[in-house]
């Protein structure tokens, strides 16, 4: 079947910027295509314009600088999921590319392209939640910074401008006591998405106590979220299997999934209650390390 849309190859992101601009929300980029394809294919979702930015240069990169970790956008999955830099300090989002679909689409699918899609069973998305990152965003009039907490605004929504494109994100460099981790549940293993994901984050104090906590969840809202009430059960106590029970029943009554083709939404709660004891665990046992 032949689809009708334009194709650029753009430059310089100034200059992908522009032809979003041109075409008033109509347009889309295209990095590893993996969503783009099946959106197209599959969904019937035809842009006017496909913007391709892979050619350019400067956009794949997994970097320190200072106290930050910086990722370009164009940065693919198992790039992700072979940097020593990030085995040590962000875990998380290695466990995320584990599962994520199989090798050769994980060599195509960039975290841009995974965040940026921004559907509620994303993979990457609950571990750049719970670890503060934030997306440097730029347009060719300005370029600002939206934290992962506010990039999210509904299933397959976020809150780009339409001329709007992700450079990098960044993630401070969490200190030395503390430990990330995301687990997530699918029908098939890798690959299907997510029925469920939770990520964890937790930071211990010289006692042991729980100093800083943060719980997402995937596929189990209408967009990726933070648990925000059961974080606080969290801070402030040492942890104990009675704490993470009343932890993980909270975050069950927090997710509001759906039924679908892949899971009913009491199946959806269950597992993921079962998976933020498993991630809180998997967090502290990293705490330690």
């Amino acid at each position: 079947m032949l689809y009708d849309f334009d194709y650029v190859e753009a430059k310089s992101l100034d200059q992908a910027s522009s032809f979003l601009s041109k075409h008033k929300g109509k347009a889309k980029l295209y990095a590893g295509g993996t969503d783009q394809v099946v959106d197209i294919r599959f969904k019937n979702q035809i842009p006017e314009l496909i913007v391709n930015i892979n050619k350019i240069k400067g956009l794949n990169y997994i970097k320190q600088e200072n106290n930050f970790l910086k990722i370009g956008t164009l940065t693919n999955l198992t790039q992700i999921q072979q940097s020593s830099l990030l085995q040590s300090t962000f875990p998380s989002l290695i466990d995320a590319t584990v599962p994520f679909a199989s090798f050769q689409i994980r060599n195509r699918a960039t975290i841009g392209g995974n965040i940026c899609h921004s559907t509620p069973s994303a993979d990457m998305a609950p571990p750049m939640l719970v670890l503060n990152s934030s997306a440097k965003v730029v347009s060719s009039e300005k370029e600002r910074n939206i934290p992962l907490n506010e990039f999210f605004s509904g299933p397959n929504q976020n809150n780009l401008k339409s001329d709007e494109i992700v450079k990098e994100f960044i993630l401070p460099i969490p200190p030395k006591k503390s430990g990330n981790s995301y687990l997530r549940h699918s029908s098939r293993g890798a690959l299907d998405i997510a029925v469920a994901g939770v990520a964890c984050y937790l930071e211990l104090d010289d006692k042991d106590n729980v100093k800083d906590a943060k719980i997402s969840l995937g596929a189990v809202a209408p967009k990726p979220i933070r648990a925000l009430r059961s974080e606080n059960i969290l801070k402030g106590k040492k942890l104990t299997s009675e704490l993470i029970l009343k932890t993980s029943t909270m975050a069950v009554s927090e997710a509001k999934p759906i039924s679908d083709v892949r899971s009913s939404l009491e199946y959806r709660k269950k597992i993921t209650g079962v998976l933020v004891k498993r991630a809180i665990n998997l967090a502290l046992e990293r705490c330690n390390n």
